[in-house]
């Protein structure tokens, strides 16, 4: 008799566990799920894949981004008629001649730009920028002497002006040089032709970092002095940074110029001739600032070889991972004035 109250309290007691076990399980389920609409069952986020052109999400993983790169003209009478830099993913700026700096712009061979330009002439260190990305079309007009014979010996994907006309148009409106212009339909009209013939090449990405990093150097602008006639500003208004020259905000088909990512990068120049051609040491190592979200970071660019990527790494030596979007690479002289706003 007492075995059979025996067995029947710890049946009792088993099944009271249960029920609190069960209870317990319910609660926790609905605490996870809270908010979730009844009869709906949560799903895992879904698989991001990020772009190692610019950082921002696409479609599929794995795949390595055909780029085009076009010479873009920042003369004072080419500014009021420029178009397309607000949409390249990455623009290179560094000076020409006169004072005057000029950008090689980066897009992606499939996005759609309705315009760009005005498109001027080649220079021999925007051909070692162009060479981080592989086998990729770079669409200029004309060049100097040393620019135009290293495209020649070393076989680039050049689509000059001076050979491939039909795609390239000029606007009446403005005055020669000023007035050049191509757009994404005229560059898939060529890699159409000869996209296959020249297939890309793999080449390596930047860091890009998926959430915001913090910082405890606060920027709120930078000001980069090129030249005593020329000054370059970038204002970061909370969300990206806005660009202007000389003081005046500078726009792109009439909208403002803005970047996620501001780079300033140092390096060694000198005067070749008479004309003020310049020779930049894109090779090598150097000082740079690097902008973002508000923040700055300072360290060394490096780059190993021509086709090599440049690096940028902060003071610890550790790869710099940089804002997703719109990039500007702004590349100056040692010691070019550079005036930093907290």
């Amino acid at each position: 008799m007492k075995n059979g109250k025996k067995k029947i309290r710890l049946a009792l007691a088993l099944v009271f566990v249960l029920v609190v076990a069960a209870v317990v399980g319910y609660f926790i389920f609905i605490r996870k799920n809270e908010g979730t609409p009844l009869g709906q069952v949560t799903q895992a986020e879904p698989i991001k894949f990020y772009s190692q052109l610019d950082g921002t999400v696409v479609a599929e993983a794995g795949q390595v981004p055909r780029v085009v790169g076009v010479m873009v003209d920042n003369h004072p009478d080419a500014r009021p008629q420029q178009a397309g830099l607000s949409k390249a993913s990455i623009v290179y700026e560094a000076l020409a001649e006169g004072g005057i700096t000029r950008y090689l712009a980066i897009f992606t061979a499939s996005s759609s730009v309705e315009k760009v330009g005005p498109v001027r002439s080649a220079r021999p260190y925007y051909l070692d920028w162009i060479r981080e990305y592989g086998e990729s079309p770079y669409m200029h007009c004309g060049g100097s002497p040393e620019a135009l014979s290293l495209i020649s010996r070393l076989g680039l994907f050049s689509l000059n002006e001076f050979v491939y006309s039909d795609y390239y148009w000029r606007d009446n409106k403005y005055y020669v040089p000023h007035n050049l212009f191509t757009n994404s339909s005229l560059w898939e009209k060529v890699l159409a032709k000869q996209g296959a013939q020249r297939p890309t090449k793999e080449w390596s990405g930047w860091l890009f970092e998926k959430t915001p990093s913090t910082s405890t150097s606060s920027v709120s602008a930078a000001t980069i002095r090129y030249d005593s006639y020329y000054k370059v500003g970038w204002k970061y208004d909370g969300k990206q940074y806005v660009r202007t020259i000389n003081g005046v905000g500078h726009l792109d088909a009439g909208a403002p110029i803005t970047a996620d990512t501001i780079i300033i990068q140092e390096v060694g120049t000198k005067v070749i001739d008479d004309v003020g051609r310049k020779e930049l040491d894109t090779i090598g190592a150097g000082d740079l600032r690097v902008l973002k979200h508000g923040t700055m970071v300072r360290g060394i660019w490096k780059k190993e070889s021509v086709t090599g990527r440049t690096k940028f790494f902060d003071q610890a030596g550790q790869e710099i991972p940089l804002a997703a979007g719109h990039i500007w690479v702004e590349v100056v002289p040692v010691k070019t004035p550079v005036e930093i706003t907290s």
